[in-house]
C-alpha cells in the first residue's frame, strides 16, 4: 500500500484521497482508511496470498486475527490519533504522503554519504540507475565509472530532480 501512496505524484493525491473517502464527507476515519487498505491488500499478489492462507486456516487462528485487530484499534496512530478516532483532512493526508515522500529522498541521498551537503556524480548516477530495467543495469554501472568524480550534486539538486521523475507522467501530458 505505502509503495503504492510513495509513488504518487501530489497530482494525485486528491484522487486517492477521494477513493479512500467511503462516505465522501470530505475526511477519512481509520475505518475507511483500514478498508480501503484491504481492498488494496486482496488486489496485490502478496496480499491476495496471504488472504487465501487466512481463510485455509484453522477457527483459532481466525479468532486470533480478531482480536488481533481489536487490540490493533489505533493502528495508524500518525493519521488517527493513539485511539483512533481522529478524522483526516486531505491538506493534512497530502501533507503527509509529500513530508513522507521527501523523507524517503532524504534516506536516499544520506544513503550516498554526503560531503558538505553534496554527493558525488557517480553517486547521483547510481540512483538514477535505480529507475532502469533490470537486464540495463550492468551497461549503466560501467558508464557511472567514466564519471568525472569531481563533479558534486547538492541535496537541493537531488530533491528538484526527484520531484521531476514524480511527476514525470504529469510533464508527459503537458
Amino acid at each position: 500500500f505505502f509503495m503504492t501512496m510513495l509513488s504518487l505524484p501530489p497530482s494525485r493525491f486528491k484522487v486517492a484521497f477521494e477513493m479512500f473517502d467511503l462516505d465522501s464527507n470530505g475526511s477519512l476515519d481509520q475505518k475507511e482508511f483500514a478498508s480501503m487498505i484491504e481492498v488494496l491488500k486482496s488486489k496485490s499478489a502478496m496480499g491476495a496470498s496471504s488472504h487465501s492462507n487466512a481463510v485455509s486456516t484453522s477457527n483459532k487462528v481466525k479468532s486470533a486475527k480478531s482480536k488481533e485487530a481489536q487490540l490493533h484499534k489505533g493502528r495508524y496512530p500518525v493519521l488517527f490519533g493513539q485511539r483512533g478516532l481522529k478524522t483526516l483532512t486531505y491538506s493534512r493526508f497530502a501533507g503527509f504522503l509529500d513530508q513522507l515522500q521527501k523523507d524517503l529522498v532524504t534516506l536516499e541521498f544520506e544513503s550516498f554519504g554526503p560531503v558538505e551537503d553534496s554527493i558525488t556524480a557517480g553517486a547521483f548516477a547510481t540512483s538514477l540507475v535505480s529507475h532502469v530495467y533490470p537486464n540495463q543495469y550492468k551497461s549503466y554501472m560501467k558508464r557511472i565509472k567514466l564519471i568525472d568524480e569531481s563533479t558534486r550534486v547538492t541535496y537541493e539538486q537531488f530533491l528538484a530532480f526527484e520531484q521531476v521523475l514524480a511527476n514525470l507522467d504529469d510533464i508527459s501530458v503537458a
